[in-house]
């Protein structure tokens, strides 16, 4: 009860954020940005050098600023002995070692095959060093290009690889219609067939994986991807049969067909909720 209590009140925190970006997005309100004339009023040539130093300088002054006053604030320490008496004039050092803000980047070419021990071990430590985030591909085109045999294992490897090093992984991505997101042998399947596999693979995923990743991408390229539907569409041919085509031909579509209906709409967006 205490877990789902926590869990709900980390949900209510997340949906506040996402409820005050929205507002300041609609209201026009960044804090971070500077009272001079932004560079993107004018070309680039026609501002000089100590223009442009000037910009940047206003830029990091609000910046050190808003870290003081937004990213920080007052903390009470009290130091015991091993016994727990309360200690007085002793000198104390504090390093952090993590943090709640997610900066990474990708780590994929740790497992390339032939990287050498050496390298292996150079990669991790300039990583952990840097980053504390990491994305990790799961495109179904490389993640299952064989029918019937998902590539968990090397997933695995990975988060294995990300808990020892406190890396905080995301899978990218549940779904993709482009060629690099479908593997082949799905588009010589009847359209239900290769929607209940579809489906399949986000339950297995999301559920057999829901203790490691916490995040997901549920779709690539949400602007232009083709939805579903309409990409199942594109693969049959006039005389009903399937096509041996790709699911990304965008020709003649219009900005409004690449959105999901609404109904789709509202289960990605409670599927994000619920991974969050």
């Amino acid at each position: 009860m205490v877990s789902i209590q926590q869990n709900l009140t980390r949900k209510n925190y997340r949906m506040k954020f996402v409820c005050l970006l929205l507002t300041l997005i609609q209201t026009n309100t960044i804090f971070a940005q500077p009272t001079v004339e932004k560079t993107t009023t004018r070309g680039s040539s026609e501002i000089s050098a100590q223009e442009k130093t000037g910009i940047e300088k206003e830029y990091l002054r609000k910046a050190k600023h808003n870290i003081e006053k937004y990213r920080k604030g007052e903390v009470s320490l009290l130091i015991t002995d091993t016994g727990g008496k309360p200690l007085s004039n002793v000198q104390v050092e504090i390093n952090q070692e993590s943090q709640d803000f997610l900066f990474g980047n990708l780590c994929e070419e740790v497992f390339r095959p032939g990287i050498s021990k050496e390298d292996v071990i150079k990669f991790r430590e300039k990583f952990k060093a840097l980053f504390n985030f990491t994305e990790l591909t799961i495109k179904w085109e490389p993640y299952e290009s064989e029918q019937g045999k998902p590539q968990w294992q090397k997933l695995q490897e990975k988060l294995d690889w990300c808990r020892a090093n406190n890396i905080t992984p995301k899978g990218h991505t549940l779904g993709w219609t482009h060629e690099a997101g479908t593997p082949s042998w799905l588009l010589k399947l009847p359209p239900l067939q290769a929607t209940g596999l579809y489906k399949a693979r986000i339950q297995n995923l999301v559920g057999g994986f829901k203790d490691q990743l916490k995040m997901w991408d549920v779709v690539n390229e949400p602007v232009t991807t083709i939805p579903w539907e309409k990409a199942l569409q594109d693969t049959i041919s006039k005389d009903g049969k399937i096509d041996e085509g790709i699911r990304y031909n965008v020709n003649g579509i219009t900005l409004e067909e690449t959105l999901p209906v609404e109904d789709d709409g509202l289960m990605m967006l409670t599927l994000t909720a619920i991974l969050c």
